[in-house]
């Protein structure tokens, strides 16, 4: 069983990867939290001991408190891990030591240990942070989006974990809180977390007016990304003329569209949309 946030394939790929025995991973990212996570669930799966890296702590295995002395600094990081065995290290702002020649003949050095006694090291860096003479060494692993129903999981985590330090109270019925969900789906975990957090602490309650902050803090990650502006639906059919068979089988399709949890009940995968085909001048618009 994969924890809810983890898709399986999502586990496998890693788990994958690690038993053919790559080296060196990089995972750009921002979901630190998610990508440990994901580490700790195949080390557990192929048993191997599990290490963290960060400049401020150095090395810890997990389960302890305690680092490896003298490890904060990369290069005595890296020296640790020679030799180590068939570990797996998530290692956390390693950017800047990537760009010390000492410290990329050192990584060259673990890599060639890596080859010979198994074990991976998994960075959560940016793609602009290999360099160019490393990036053969290196595997890049992409980080899928959560899949909807991990969306579902992880906002039950969040509310269960606040019902221990305050009264909570949850005032969505099935379609608001499939609304919800619909709107949470591309956000980091991260930020889900920070979102629900705010909503309760608020008001001590999750509810229909919470949609629109919600809403408001999606439109703002799509515009900050550069890539796309959103624009939220303000029409509704009647403002379409004509179409009257396209509107009837909407109609009777509408629950697929709007309550993706009947949708599935009756085997079906909830629709993303409707596209429309046709030359220029047909009619789409």
């Amino acid at each position: 069983m994969s924890e809810p946030w983890h898709g399986a394939d999502q586990v496998r790929d890693l788990e994958l990867l690690v038993r053919s025995q790559h080296p060196l991973l990089w995972i750009d990212s921002p979901e630190v939290e998610r990508v440990f996570s994901l580490a700790r669930l195949v080390a557990r799966r192929e048993n191997m001991p599990l290490y963290t890296w960060d400049a401020y702590r150095g090395l810890v295995i997990e389960g302890s408190t305690q680092p490896v002395p003298g490890t904060q600094q990369a290069r005595a990081c890296l020296e640790a891990l020679r030799g180590q065995g068939r570990t797996l290290v998530h290692l956390v702002g390693f950017e800047a030591s990537l760009e010390e020649p000492a410290h990329r003949a050192l990584l060259r050095a673990v890599h060639a240990d890596r080859l010979r006694s198994g074990g991976t090291l998994l960075f959560s860096i940016t793609d602009t942070a290999v360099p160019k003479e490393l990036q053969p060494l290196f595997t890049r692993f992409v980080l899928r989006a959560p899949e909807p129903e991990t969306y579902r999981h992880y906002v039950t985590s969040v509310l269960r974990d606040l019902a221990t330090r305050m009264p909570v109270q949850v005032e969505l019925d099935a379609r608001e809180t499939d609304r919800l969900l619909a709107l949470l789906r591309g956000l980091p975990l991260v930020e889900v977390r920070k979102l629900i957090t705010r909503a309760v602490v608020e008001d001590g309650k999750l509810g229909p007016g919470d949609l629109a902050t919600v809403l408001e803090v999606k439109k703002a990650a799509v515009e900050t990304a550069g890539h796309l502006e959103f624009y939220a639906a303000e029409q509704s059919m009647k403002d379409v003329a004509g179409l009257g068979n396209l509107k009837a089988w909407l109609r009777k399709r509408r629950p697929a569209f709007e309550e993706p949890t009947e949708a599935r009940r009756f085997g079906l995968t909830p629709p993303k949309g409707l596209l429309l085909i046709g030359v220029q001048g047909c009619g789409k618009s």
